[in-house]
């Protein structure tokens, strides 16, 4: 990406009353291109230096100011205020169609299905891969040891 695309910025989310993180890229083209970028910020944000993303939002312009600065205040401003609701629904029915299209249903034993109903709830999707990795779901620390406390509690077993 090139410098001066991109702006990250805290974000309060005042239903959870926590700061989130968003990313902001220019882009100009289809959303069904942009999909692919999400996923790769997100999994290399999280991988790199352990970082929830919240949502990584494409737009057509970063506001600056006249020296050239970024003004992530708007960008915030502009987030909380619902405006990015309707572009942010579109990425979500996008990436819905898309995992729809590549969908496969694989026969579950119960441990497996087990398993994937803890971390569907924990982590709040609709459908988990066998080969998806945790990176690119961008699950944090704390999401893990709740899985981990589920799956002890549920078979069981100690971890």
């Amino acid at each position: 990406m090139d410098l001066g695309k991109v702006a990250v910025c805290g974000v309060h989310d005042a239903q959870t009353r926590q700061d989130r993180i968003v990313v902001f890229v220019m882009h100009t083209k289809k959303i069904e291109l942009f999909l692919p970028l999400v996923q790769r910020l997100k999994s290399h944000l999280n991988y790199r230096g352990g970082w929830h993303i919240q949502d990584v939002v494409p737009i057509r312009r970063i506001p600056k100011t006249t020296s050239g600065k970024v003004q992530r205040y708007k960008l915030a401003q502009s987030y909380e205020q619902g405006e990015f609701d309707v572009v942010l629904a579109s990425l979500t029915e996008a990436a819905r169609n898309i995992q729809e299209a590549n969908y496969a249903p694989v026969p579950q034993g119960e441990i497996e299905q087990k398993l994937i109903g803890i971390c569907q709830a924990i982590l709040n999707v609709q459908s988990i891969g066998k080969e998806d990795s945790y990176f690119d779901i961008g699950v944090t620390s704390l999401q893990l040891v709740q899985i981990v406390d589920q799956l002890e509690e549920q078979l069981g077993i100690h971890i």
